[in-house]
């Protein structure tokens, strides 16, 4: 392999490094989409006897939201932004008062 060659080949590595970076460096995190008094207030019944699914704390949230790379992490931030509503009207939907997954089975309304 010529020198320029390599030369080429080790440029094209260290580009492509470098747009990671810039990428990683770029992306949001979810905490400055949604911040914990946000949360708190969508979520504010959560914790009461009657959300039998219950819901996690903020942290755990952030920490669960970190653990998929590709929630809410594509997009503009109105884009980011959907896709927590998204999920929060989906898990809002599913731990909400009296609802639970067998209840859906028996009406045959599941999934």
């Amino acid at each position: 392999m010529g020198k320029p060659l390599s030369s080429v080949i080790a440029l094209s590595v260290l580009l492509c490094l470098v747009s990671l970076v810039v990428k990683v460096a770029l992306a949001q995190d979810i905490s400055s989409l949604i911040n914990e008094a946000t949360f708190n207030n969508m979520l504010k019944h959560r914790g009461e006897g009657n959300c039998r699914g219950r819901f996690y704390t903020y942290n755990s949230f952030l920490t669960a939201a970190r653990s998929f790379g590709g929630f809410a992490t594509t997009g503009d931030p109105d884009t980011l932004k959907r896709e927590i509503i998204a999920f929060f009207a989906q898990t809002s939907h599913e731990t909400t008062d009296t609802y639970t997954y067998a209840a859906e089975g028996e009406k045959g309304d599941a999934d």
